[in-house]
């Protein structure tokens, strides 16, 4: 029954982590009061120790559990089950996990006798070969490429030969004798550092250590190490955390492993799944002929409100991220983003950004006013196939980004040419003959004529620079 509250608790404690776990400063208000009653934490498996300090110095704690969980010499029990479950219930509150070493059963197949071991019991088998060496080695008259030595220690308790024993007596199960050993009420077990998080069920992925990695750790980019790191300081140490941070890789394998090519299908269901439910939500896609999804679209209602009074002018940002997803955006009253939509293509090509486009004018049935995107000459020409009326503008951004590479880095260092380039890029004043008179100037001072970049952006001044575009005349 105490093990049932405690157990209960922990899931209540656990609840209430994920509820603020959107909120970080009532969450790590939860972690200081969380941290003040250790004895109800559902990673701290040693409720309390002692420390005891041997004669060379080193430092040990046995662990303080209640004595009706101790093992009691002739107690006797219902079935093996209860006895087996008893002996669990003791050794997770000492701090140690419990395996079954060795049984014997009688000729009607009942249970004699079974004894039981610390799972962190024995040495292991330390190999007489070089196992680095990739040959064959002959071991025991068998051609065996062995595995490395294992360097897997018992923890330093001292439990690790020690056993208790359970025999059958007229149906019942009885601890025999035997139990008088390292993990028994007279003698427990010592250890040499009682926060360490080696008890197999304390390391078992809880919800919360789910959802952070599942959610939190994927939105936000990071990986499963730091995601383990940030709930380490969350929960107020690594001592609070049962999963360690191979657990918390070993979840997003798993995940990853289980979603593995079923990711396509799996966004493809959500969204279908929206539009079913919502009667204003708009998704498209389209797969090649090998079946591969080439291709998303989507816009939800409030996207749509957006574009309706705020669609005049519309950005396709190609280049987010991987080059990969498209968002669709534009500029309210207050000058804050807004989204009209967006979309994933798998290529860069002609075609896709046609089907794109497409997309597009079927969700919003009306074109804007002017479109802004990169260079990129496949959305170039499908801008100027797909749109009618639509003025075409680059992006002044990406423009600005591209400098540093293309005048190298010691002119793009020049104080003096940096501040004349600023000039012409963002000077929404300047007329056309100011631009002239000063884009001349610039390329004769630092002798920039017949360079290919300038040429050509001269070329197409009419698309990027201000006094060029109607709404500055």
């Amino acid at each position: 029954m105490f093990l049932e509250l405690i157990s209960l608790i922990h899931l209540i404690l656990s609840y209430i982590r994920c509820i603020l776990l959107f909120d970080p400063k009532l969450l790590l208000l939860f972690s200081y009061v969380l941290n003040a009653f250790p004895v109800i934490d559902e990673y701290n498996h040693i409720l309390s120790s002692v420390e005891h300090r041997t004669s060379n110095g080193s430092r040990l704690w046995f662990p303080v559990v209640p004595d009706a969980l101790k093992p009691v010499v002739d107690s006797v029990y219902p079935s093996y089950d209860h006895c087996m479950r008893f002996y669990e219930s003791y050794a997770e509150c000492a701090g140690f996990d419990v395996k079954k070493a060795s049984f014997n059963r009688l000729a009607d197949g009942t249970i004699n006798y079974v004894v039981f071991r610390c799972i962190r019991s024995g040495v292991p088998k330390r190999l007489a070969i070089d196992t680095l060496v990739n040959e064959p080695c002959v071991v025991s008259n068998h051609v065996d490429i062995s595995k490395r030595n294992s360097s897997v220690i018992s923890n330093h308790a001292e439990a690790v030969n020690n056993k208790s024993k359970r025999q059958s007596r007229k149906g019942k199960e009885v601890v025999d004798n035997q139990v008088n050993d390292e993990h028994s009420s007279n003698k427990p077990p010592k250890f040499a550092n009682p926060n360490k998080n080696s008890l197999n069920k304390k390391r078992k992925m809880q919800y919360f250590d789910i959802n952070f990695v599942q959610d939190l750790a994927s939105k936000s980019n990071i990986g499963p190490m730091l995601a383990h790191h940030i709930n380490c300081d969350i929960s107020g140490g690594y001592d609070m955390v049962g999963p360690t941070n191979v657990d918390y890789k070993n979840f997003r394998r798993d995940l990853l492993r289980h979603i593995c090519e079923t990711d396509a299908h799996i966004v493809i269901e959500n969204l279908l799944r929206k539009k079913e439910v919502l009667p204003d939500f708009t998704c498209e896609y389209r797969c090649d002929e090998e079946g591969c999804l080439t291709g998303v679209f989507w816009a939800d209602q409030l996207s749509k409100m957006n574009y309706k009074e705020f669609g005049d002018i519309v950005s396709f940002d190609a280049t987010y991220g991987t080059n990969r997803f498209v968002p669709i955006t534009g500029i309210d009253n207050h000058k804050k983003l807004v989204i009209f939509g967006a979309a994933l293509l798998s290529r860069e090509t002609i075609d896709s950004y046609k089907w794109f486009i497409d997309c597009f004018l079927k969700t919003f049935s009306n074109e804007p006013g002017l479109v802004t995107t990169d260079q990129d000459p496949a959305v170039l020409e499908a801008v100027a196939e797909k749109f009618k009326t639509v003025k075409h503008r680059l992006c002044m951004w990406h423009i600005s980004q591209k400098l540093k590479d293309k005048v190298g880095y010691v002119l793009y260092n020049n104080k003096g040419f940096r501040k004349r380039m600023n000039y012409i890029f963002w000077n929404k004043e300047m007329s056309v003959s100011s631009f002239e008179r000063h884009w001349k100037s610039l390329i004769e001072d630092f002798e920039l004529d017949g360079a290919k970049w300038f040429d050509d952006m001269y070329a197409i001044k009419e698309m990027w620079i201000p006094c060029f575009l109607e709404v500055y005349q």
